[in-house]
């Protein structure tokens, strides 16, 4: 049986402290809105369950078999995916600080 973590959207805050917390972006949503779990994304690491101040999340049991290559290998995909799109959002702050010192610097004259 494999175990992946579940979302009480009843209980969820929105908060959003979960989704950093999730290593290969398995769990969705937006601040001050409920979150929830993409299953078949989850890798079963309970790095989100110490993070939820109402506790909210559990493991639960599915019955779900995965072939441990296979999920090795999605697991890496999901986790490169992940590092694709924090570059992405960090060279993106980058350009916009940049562009921000440049029309400072230039008012300054």
């Amino acid at each position: 049986m494999a175990k992946i973590a579940f979302i009480r959207e009843r209980d969820c805050i929105g908060c959003s402290r979960c989704l950093p917390a999730c290593p290969v972006d398995a769990i969705v949503g937006a601040s001050r809105w409920m979150h929830t779990v993409i299953a078949s994304e989850c890798i079963s690491c309970e790095r989100c369950l110490p993070v939820c101040p109402v506790d909210c999340i559990d493991l639960i049991e599915v019955a779900q078999h995965f072939d441990p290559q296979e999920r090795s290998q999605t697991i890496r995909t999901l986790a490169e995916r992940r590092k694709t799109r924090l570059a992405k959002e960090a060279a993106a702050k980058k350009a916009q600080f940049t562009a921000y010192l440049a029309r400072f610097k230039k008012a300054e004259g």
